[in-house]
């Protein structure tokens, strides 16, 4: 694995941001293999070593990386749990109507429906799809408006 080389490069290296990044990148590729405890694993090490640095955007990727696995071990109130805490370390962040917020809403909103809360679900997709559409919408009017004021 090219991860866990990097990892063992920025471990003897002391480059600590590369390596929370390299365990973060090993709980995703246990992930994608359907091996959610070691990816887990992962992504605690990864946010405890995070949370050494005091890196809140780095904080909230891995706790919504643990709701994921939390998803896919059908334990849906700890993936809300984590979901939640990820969505209020963005909203004090980030822009609030930033991508990856959006994509946090989105990820408690297929909680909510395999819950079978759908009014819940709706409300979460819908501040989902609000972000995205806002997004959009200046992507697609920036570049004509550049192009007015050469």
């Amino acid at each position: 694995y090219y991860f866990s080389k990097a990892l063992k490069l920025s471990r003897d290296h002391n480059f600590k941001t590369i390596e929370v990044m390299c365990i973060n990148n090993l709980g995703m590729f246990h992930w994608n293999r359907s091996e959610f405890d070691e990816a887990l694993r992962y992504f605690f090490d990864a946010l405890k070593m995070n949370d050494l640095d005091g890196n809140a955007k780095g904080r909230s990727i891995y706790l919504n990386n643990i709701g994921l696995i939390y998803g896919e071990k059908k334990l849906f109130d700890l993936a809300l749990v984590n979901y939640q805490k990820a969505v209020d370390i963005k909203s004090n962040q980030l822009d609030i109507n930033h991508l990856s917020l959006a994509g946090t809403y989105n990820n408690i909103g297929n909680i909510w429906i395999s819950k079978n809360d759908y009014d819940k679900a709706i409300l979460f997709l819908n501040k989902a799809l609000k972000i995205k559409k806002s997004i959009l919408f200046l992507k697609n009017i920036l570049k004509p408006i550049g192009f007015m004021g050469f």
